[in-house]
């Protein structure tokens, strides 16, 4: 007669279905592990307002393999426009409205700065993987969700 299985072995059973059904990917990985590292957070965090990969009325637009992506963000009174142009190792930006605001790009490595001209406008080279928008003036700090590339 077989027995019931205890406690133990239901979880033993449990964690190896999930972890072998559902692997998580990379980059959720190196996220979490740059999220893991911030410490305290004293930025405002930006709303997604707009991703082209879910406008559908974008999907037509797309041709092969191109994978251009637009996204907005708005935190308070300033919106964050971005391109992630089809080579996807070139960002674009702008920040509405410009003024004295420095940009950096952050990544699971660090961040670099960012050379925003007088019309708000930004452009920097990006690896492949999760990166964020950070903001900051006299007045306050703001940072975009992160998002994978």
């Amino acid at each position: 007669m077989a027995t019931e299985p205890n406690d133990d072995e239901l979880l033993d059973l449990a964690t190896h279905a999930i972890e072998h059904s559902f692997p998580v990917p990379d980059d959720a990985v190196a996220v979490a592990k740059a999220a893991f590292g911030l410490g305290s957070v004293e930025a405002e965090l930006a709303q997604l307002v707009y991703d082209s990969l879910h406008d559908e009325s974008q999907v037509l637009l797309r041709s092969g393999d191109e994978r251009h992506r637009a996204l907005s963000f708005a935190a308070g009174p300033i919106n964050i426009e971005i391109e992630l142009l089809d080579d996807q190792e070139t960002i674009v930006g702008q920040i509405e409205p410009p003024g004295a605001i420095e940009v950096s790009l952050e990544t699971p490595d660090g961040r670099s700065p960012v050379e925003v001209d007088a019309l708000g406008r930004f452009r920097s080279g990006i690896r492949p993987g999760p990166f964020r928008i950070c903001l900051s003036s006299a007045d306050a700090s703001t940072v975009t969700p992160w998002i994978t590339t």
